[in-house]
């Protein structure tokens, strides 16, 4: 795990598109949401954004794979917005713990793309945490969580290190879901916090 303690924090993205890339984005993860990554070809998002495969192309250089990397960073930024502000207000590690857990599983289960991933497609959204999407997706997600988990684990290579382990351990759960643990209910998540996350990221909690 010691991989991720060196790089360097970067505040989150925040991505900002014209009308015609934004709704080119919408489209994409539309058509993700009914039909999945493998099923979902340029000519779709194209019809669905109401533009012509040449205007898609012209838009985003590279097709498709420039197309769903910019969908990641648009929706990673989003979702950083959300939840910023509730993880700067949490008063302990145990509640911005919960905080982050709880809503970014809420987040999952509401968005229609990353849902279908989940369900259906789950070797192309998390195939062993190997794959170079997923790889950033992980370092920016790791990173964006490091400086809210400093505030209580003080030591900045622990925080790295802590951040990019609870971070796996959400998509874990998220890819693999368990009956005994609903990611997204607090008291569910409180109780598994308290008992594994916290004792562990600062044994000295009481």
């Amino acid at each position: 795990m010691g991989g991720l303690a060196t790089i360097e924090r970067f505040a989150p993205p925040h991505v900002e598109l014209d009308e015609q890339s934004d709704r080119i984005v919408g489209a994409l993860l539309g058509c993700v949401g009914r039909w999945g990554i493998g099923k979902t070809t340029a000519d779709d998002v194209a019809r669905e954004a109401g533009v012509s495969r040449a205007t898609l192309y012209r838009t985003f250089p590279g097709g498709m794979e420039v197309v769903l990397d910019t969908a990641v960073r648009r929706e990673a930024a989003r979702f950083f917005e959300l939840v910023t502000s509730r993880l700067e207000a949490a008063p302990d590690l145990t509640e911005m713990l919960v905080v982050g857990i709880t809503e970014a599983a809420r987040f999952l289960a509401g968005h229609a793309a990353l849902r279908h991933l989940l369900e259906h497609e789950p070797e192309r959204l998390l195939p062993a945490f190997t794959f170079d999407r997923l790889a950033r997706t992980l370092e920016v997600a790791t990173s964006f969580a490091q400086p809210h988990l400093q505030r209580f684990v003080p030591d900045a290579a622990a925080a790295a290190d802590g951040a990019e382990w609870v971070v796996r351990i959400l998509l874990s759960y998220a890819t693999n879901r368990s009956g005994a643990l609903s990611l997204t209910d607090e008291t569910d998540v409180r109780r598994f916090v308290t008992t594994y996350l916290t004792p562990a990221l600062d044994p000295s909690a009481p």
